[in-house]
């Protein structure tokens, strides 16, 4: 078995020796044979081969991980605008400002007869509680009515009125030959002593004068005349007209008050 050679005939190279490097470094090698003429070295680069550039090392990962980046914030939400602060300027017109002016004192008298008014009936309401407490028309626990109270005491008033001109009527009426019963059944009588006042410290003395007048000027009026000093009645007639007694104090009190 034969073995090829590595030596070039003529130059004495080794075949796998490069012959020269080209100005980006990479060598050229001869083929068997060459192309140059015997004898004639090529000429070597003018630059020496550049120094291939050193492979970085590989770069060794971190053994801690990084930290994941909090997350984002998101931006605050912004306060809602303030309502915008009233209008308290004044109207610079002088007919507005003065209507203004008008109005305010029509609300103010308003408010202040709407609470004098509450004050007064409340005030009213628990004078006709007392009162009526008092004379004995309203009981304790019971709620009262001015107005109803008010009717009660009018007619309670009348009625004691009424007493008082009957009484002094039939305490006054024999003393002018006037006949009690018979005053108080006329209007026109008792049209007179309208006037009268029952608590007036001369009001019998008034009566005694409006029945002296009223019998003088209508003998119907007058009381019946006893027959004489007997009030024993005769049997068989011929006696005359029967006496009228004068009706007692309290027969006077009685017919007053509808008794």
């Amino acid at each position: 078995m034969s073995t090829t050679s590595q030596t070039h005939p003529l130059t004495g190279r080794n075949y796998r020796e490069p012959i020269y490097f080209t100005r980006d470094g990479r060598p050229r090698f001869m083929i068997g044979g060459g192309s140059e003429p015997a004898g004639v070295e090529p000429t070597p680069p003018a630059t020496p081969p550049a120094t291939p550039p050193a492979t970085p090392p590989a770069s060794t990962p971190p053994s801690t991980p990084p930290a994941t980046p909090p997350a984002a914030t998101p931006p605050a939400t912004p306060p809602p605008a303030p309502p915008p602060a009233p209008d308290d300027k004044l109207p610079e017109d002088r007919d507005a400002l003065v209507k203004m002016i008008g109005d305010l004192r029509k609300e103010n008298a308003s408010t202040r007869t709407t609470a004098k008014q509450q004050a007064a009936d409340e005030a009213r309401a628990e004078l006709a509680q007392s009162i009526g407490k008092a004379i004995g028309l309203v009981k304790d626990d019971e709620p009262v009515d001015p107005a109803e109270l008010a009717k009660q005491i009018e007619q309670s008033k009348t009625s004691e009125r009424t007493a008082q001109v009957h009484l002094a009527v039939f305490k006054t009426a024999g003393k002018h030959q006037g006949d009690p019963e018979a005053l108080l059944d006329s209007s026109s009588f008792l049209a007179k002593l309208s006037d009268l006042d029952p608590n007036a410290s001369d009001f019998d003395t008034k009566v005694g004068e409006v029945i002296k007048t009223a019998v003088d000027a209508n003998p119907k009026l007058k009381a019946g005349q006893a027959p004489g000093s007997s009030s024993v009645d005769h049997p068989g007639g011929g006696g005359g007209p029967k006496r009228t007694e004068a009706p007692s104090m309290q027969d006077a009190v009685n017919t007053a008050l509808g008794t």
